[in-house]
């Protein structure tokens, strides 16, 4: 009888372990495994990965660059370099004619021909305080203007009050003046002007400052009414109006007082321009104009220039000398030309 061989036990072959999960990752347990079946069952087949979606590039907006304030910065290392060149000699200047080397004309030499001396005579200072204090307005001032409006605008407004400060005080005292004031309270009107345009000009045009501002200028006057020193009132002004008008000329939204602005701004310009080859008002011109005429040997125009001086001041010195002098000169030319 034969009998089947009887077969070894077999042993089931061993398991590899399951990897490890990261770490960090979520381990799902066996019990979760149908009911994630039934939501792959139930996806439709359009929430299938395809081909990834066009990303359309969104432009990250730049922070606002500053512009600095090279130009604030320039001015005011200008003025204290030619303040320190002012007061390096061995005496202080105290006459416009000592403020030649530095560019400062008399009127005499403006009216001449010498126009270009409108814009040094804006930077010269002499006393310390005079230039610390035009210094200090400048850079609070100056740097929010030329931080809002540009280096460039900033510039070209400054070269432009220049002149037209120093023209009108030479207009109205026969003498440029020196100092950045007038300047000063241009860069202050176009300012309070522009502040509606600007929200960035609140900064500093506020009640506290224009209380300041305006309270100087009102004791600018009274200091020069008293005698107490001379202060060049008529660009302080000229200064604070021109502005105003050109703040409203370029920054006003509604046409009227963009308009009343630009007229303002060219009246001004015209006034100076004017002024530097008629001021009929001026004692010290009608002076200017009777020399110009001596030196022609027209001594019968001279004479009437002097005597429009002694009509308005019959106590008037220098002219009552004058008067003589034009008197023998064209009696002395008269018998030349009768030899």
């Amino acid at each position: 009888m034969n009998s089947e061989p009887t077969p070894e036990p077999t042993t089931p072959a061993p398991v590899p372990p399951a990897p490890s999960a990261p770490e960090g990752a979520v381990r799902i347990p066996p019990s979760a495994g149908p009911a994630l079946d039934r939501v792959a069952a139930t996806t439709p087949a359009s929430a299938s990965p395809g081909p990834a979606p066009t990303v359309r590039r969104v432009p990250i907006p730049r922070p606002a660059i500053d512009r600095g304030v090279r130009v604030t910065r320039l001015i005011i290392l200008t003025c204290l370099g030619i303040w320190v060149w002012v007061n390096s000699g061995d005496s202080k200047p105290e006459l416009i004619p000592q403020l030649r080397p530095y560019g400062v004309r008399i009127a005499d030499e403006i009216w001449s021909g010498a126009y270009w001396a409108l814009w040094p005579a804006a930077f010269v200072h002499v006393d310390f305080w005079h230039v610390v204090l035009n210094m200090m307005a400048t850079w609070t001032l100056g740097s929010t203007m030329e931080r809002t409006v540009g280096p460039w605008k900033f510039l070209l407004f400054c070269l432009a009050s220049a002149p037209i400060t120093t023209g009108i005080q030479l207009a109205a005292s026969g003498s440029t003046g020196i100092g950045f004031s007038g300047v000063v309270f241009a860069i202050f009107g176009f300012l309070w002007a522009g502040v509606a345009r600007y929200p960035e000009f609140r900064r500093v045009i506020h009640r506290a400052n224009l209380v300041m501002l305006l309270g100087w200028l009102g004791v600018c006057f009274i200091v020069t009414w008293l005698d107490l020193l001379p202060i060049a009132n008529a660009a302080h002004v000229a200064g604070l109006l021109w502005g105003l008008a050109t703040g409203l000329a370029f920054t006003a939204r509604q046409p009227v007082p963009r308009a009343v602005g630009a007229v303002g701004g060219l009246a001004m310009a015209a006034a100076v321009v004017v002024s530097l080859f008629w001021a009929p008002w001026l004692e010290i011109w009608l002076g200017y104009k009777a020399e110009q005429a001596a030196r022609g040997h027209d001594y019968e125009a001279a004479l009437q220039y002097v005597d429009t001086v002694l009509e308005r001041d019959p106590e008037s010195k220098w002219a009552g000398r004058y008067r003589k002098r034009l008197l023998w000169l064209q009696r002395r030319d008269s018998e030349v030309e009768t030899l």
